[in-house]
């Protein structure tokens, strides 16, 4: 994967660009408990979690309908291609991996790439805001399985944490614990009582290492003068509607029945 992207501008560019992004089923309220979903599933299993947060963001992020929209996640994943090269940075690979996961997380299906397994997984323990049940064997991951996580996606109906909180976690896990200072671990202990920290005195002792000149993130790819605008703009409310229609016209359309993930 390249450098890793601006995640606060790829969820301003969305924002702006869903047209149901306030929805209480499929906005941002959802988008933040499959991410954190997610997130828990990957320390777990190993998924990537760029991607499982990036799965949440886009999958639902091209509905015109909370009920019947069969097409919605091949719409999210073909936004996330557009915006790729200006905002997000993805390797072929990486990008392929994200699209199919939106594009197909209507399907029922289940995965054995870990990556997908995490993003669909987080999905469907969130069906419990429907009131649903889950069904374990509808479920790639075995920590999905558990009674634990279907605990904890009810616990986050009604408190999931904030974007900063969700990004700072997925850069903590891509950089490592060993990568994150004192002050970061101490400041965000509160906001992350699902993460393992581990306690000073059970610490092994380790052989003293030189200190990094610097523990911020990877530098933001800049994006072009017309993304930039877009982001840091509040555009007209028709021009959500407008690009989003776009997006719709160029990915073909399958009938299918309806859909609530």
């Amino acid at each position: 994967m390249s450098t890793q992207p601006n995640l606060p501008a790829v969820l301003d560019a969305v924002r702006i660009l869903s047209p149901l992004s306030n929805s209480h089923d499929h906005g941002e309220g959802h988008w933040r408990r499959v991410a954190t979903l997610g997130l828990d599933l990957a320390r777990d299993v190993g998924g990537n979690p760029l991607l499982v947060v990036l799965f949440a963001i886009f999958h639902d992020s091209m509905r015109f309908d909370d009920y019947h929209d069969p097409d919605h996640g091949k719409r999210g994943g073909f936004l996330a291609c557009c915006l790729n090269t200006e905002l997000i940075g993805l390797t072929d690979t990486w990008l392929d991996l994200l699209y199919s996961a939106c594009a197909t997380h209507i399907d029922g299906d289940v995965s054995d790439d870990p990556t997908i397994g995490c993003c669909w997984d987080a999905d469907r323990l969130d069906l419990i805001r429907f009131g649903k049940e889950i069904y374990p064997d509808l479920m790639s991951t075995a920590p999905g399985r558990l009674a634990k996580a279907q605990t904890r996606a009810r616990t986050l109906l009604d408190d999931a944490p904030d974007w900063a909180t969700i990004f700072f976690r997925v850069d903590s896990m891509i950089r490592g614990p060993q990568e994150t200072t004192v002050t970061e671990r101490r400041d965000h202990r509160d906001a992350k009582p699902d993460h393992v920290w581990e306690p000073a005195k059970t610490r092994k002792p380790t052989a003293p290492r030189e200190r990094a000149a610097s523990h911020e993130p990877a530098p933001a790819r800049e994006p072009t003068p017309v993304m930039a605008q877009l982001v840091s703009s509040a555009p007209p409310e028709g021009r959500r509607y407008w690009t989003a229609t776009l997006v719709k016209a160029a990915v073909p359309a399958d009938d299918d029945e309806n859909d609530r993930a």
